[in-house]
């Protein structure tokens, strides 16, 4: 809950509308800081402290951190085609056309894993591409 707080206070400096939270005049982060009256901030509050002060000063601490925090960020997606992903299986594995014929189990599934590890391929497209089943690939 409080990730998607910080989210939404601090949208606007990730989008560079201002340069903080505290300096976005459209903000409702003021209502947290400065009581307007229009929200109940008690709730929120409640989260970071039971005393009142500590808890704004705990909000206004934590606004302001720096973060990795993924939430409703957009995220474009690139899938790969089987091609692609079968010219890397051959490239990084050497195996041809990307099936695991007479393959140990224990080195497929190392290998499946690290597979599904990778941006822009999917479990249905492995077990496609390689013949595993879908199962197997999950499992892996």
């Amino acid at each position: 809950m409080i990730t998607v707080l910080r989210y939404i206070h601090q949208n606007p400096v990730k989008t560079r509308i201002a340069s903080s939270a505290e300096r976005c005049r459209w903000s409702s982060y003021h209502e947290y800081t400065r009581k307007q009256n229009i929200i109940d901030a008690e709730a929120i509050f409640e989260l970071f402290a039971t005393e009142k002060e500590r808890a704004k000063k705990e909000f206004e601490k934590y606004m302001s951190q720096k973060n990795e925090d993924v939430c409703l960020d957009y995220e474009e997606r690139h899938r790969l085609s089987d091609e692609e992903v079968k010219k890397m299986i051959e490239k990084q594995y050497g195996i041809k056309g990307g099936f695991f014929h007479n393959m140990e189990r224990q080195e497929m599934n190392i290998i499946l894993k690290n597979l599904k590890a990778t941006k822009g391929v999917t479990i249905r497209q492995l077990a496609r591409i390689t013949g595993a089943s879908k199962y197997m690939v999950e499992k892996a």
